[in-house]
């Protein structure tokens, strides 16, 4: 990682932005010592020098905190059993302390709360990088040949460039002025790296990271604790960064031009003044929760979207945040936008790593835990009503899911699949 960390204040939720420099080439390799692995995978865990000797030491394997971190800092070397019994602790394998990953990312932009501890930013961004580091070698196990689609960064000198600079980045995914079902999925298929942050509750502080993989893959980390909307917000936030070369400005002003971007980029300008017009004098805030439910942008930052196209008047945009906040609606609006905003690619990656014997269920399953456990446990209640009452979405999900069971439970069985479908008694002539 290059550069200080220079936080400044922002409005929007209060967080600190953190830049590094924009888009950094990144050698192949990282040399990083055994000290420096250690610490990466405790990292990734979440737990502290102390958590960890306490453990091994409780397990049978005695070592202090300092003794620890004389490790993690290469002042002395560890013994082969002392990192058997320490792997097992921080869920790797043995061999992990002494691989060199194939990759390094530059992280660019880090959207969080001035509160966050720096133990859980650590973790954040440790706990990326040790996916990221398995998509990288899945990448070039399985398709080595991809290549994300991503547009140079658009230079930024105002409000306008950063329209265009969102129609730049649909165009190049061939979204033009089309509403945007699945933002994950349409980021992940262009060749996106989207990482989902689950974990402890004060996670809520943690909003994005943005970052670039070996200078040539996009890298986005966003918080899974908010509703699918509020989760493209921030996915389309983190693109922003990533697609805009604001330089010139600082990280304050890079903030809100992230912001509009993120709006522009789920409505386009074009859009929004198809839906509303180009000048109105009142509009319902009924209109606005049609639309959130149409193309997955909250109401209030729909409201936003409206004055900063001057479609509404600064009176009206502050006269219908005045009602947001009388009836509540600030931290809870009245309608959802489901959409099913959730990474996929690299669960995909490991369960055909594992079909193909190229990694272990247990190797999977320290990447992302759980991720060999059958994802139709959740809906095993659910009645076939209960399935037509869901949107259409929701329903291809669970039937995807219900027919990969299946066949996990046939193929294994030869007996199961020694049936005939039909015989000829079962065809009769009319």
């Amino acid at each position: 990682m290059k550069g200080p960390f220079v936080p400044v204040d922002k409005s929007f939720k209060n967080p600190t932005i953190f830049n590094v420099d924009n888009h950094p080439k990144m050698p192949n390799t990282v040399n990083m010592s055994i000290g420096d692995r250690i610490k990466q995978a405790r990292l990734a865990l979440g737990a502290t020098l102390d958590e960890i000797a306490t453990d091994l030491t409780d397990r049978g394997t005695p070592i202090s905190k300092a003794g620890l971190s004389k490790y993690e800092k290469g002042k002395s070397t560890p013994s082969q059993t002392f990192m058997v019994a320490l792997a097992k602790r921080l869920n790797v394998k043995p061999s992990y302390f002494i691989t060199e990953p194939e990759y390094e990312v530059g992280w660019h932009a880090f959207r969080r709360q001035a509160k966050l501890p720096k133990k859980l930013q650590e973790h954040v961004k440790a706990s990326a990088e040790r996916k990221i580091e398995t998509y990288m070698r899945l990448v070039s196990l399985l398709n080595k040949d991809e290549s994300p689609k991503f547009p140079n960064p658009t230079p930024i000198s105002n409000f306008d460039d950063v329209e265009d600079a969102a129609m730049v980045l649909r165009k190049k995914w061939g979204l033009r002025q089309q509403t945007i079902g699945r933002l994950v999925a349409t980021a992940e298929s262009n060749g996106v790296i989207v990482i989902g942050h689950v974990g402890v509750e004060r996670d809520r502080q943690f909003d994005g990271l943005s970052g670039m993989a070996n200078g040539r893959f996009p890298v986005a980390v966003i918080s899974m604790s908010g509703t699918d909307d509020r989760i493209r917000y921030t996915l389309a936030h983190e693109l922003g960064h990533l697609a805009m070369d604001c330089s010139q400005f600082d990280e304050k002003e890079e903030e809100a031009f992230a912001h509009r971007f993120a709006s522009a980029f789920i409505v386009p300008q074009e859009v929004m003044r198809k839906e509303l017009g180009d000048s109105r004098r009142n509009v319902s805030l009924r209109e606005f929760a049609v639309l959130k439910q149409k193309h997955g942008l909250s109401m209030q930052s729909l409201v936003r979207r409206a004055y900063d196209l001057a479609i509404i008047t600064k009176s009206h945009y502050s006269s219908l945040f005045r009602k947001f906040s009388s009836m509540g609606w600030r931290k809870k609006e009245p309608v959802d936008f489901v959409s099913g905003e959730e990474p996929t690619r690299l669960l995909q990656m490991l369960l055909r790593a594992v079909a193909e014997g190229i990694m272990t269920e247990q190797q999977a399953n320290q990447v992302l835990p759980g991720s060999m456990e059958s994802r139709l446990k959740k809906h095993e209640s659910l009645t076939a009503r209960d399935v037509r009452k869901m949107d259409a979405e929701s329903r291809r999900k669970i039937l995807e899911a219900a027919a990969e069971q299946a066949m996990q439970d046939y193929q294994p069985d030869s007996k199961l699949m020694e049936f005939e479908a039909v015989s000829e008694d079962d065809f009769v002539d009319y």
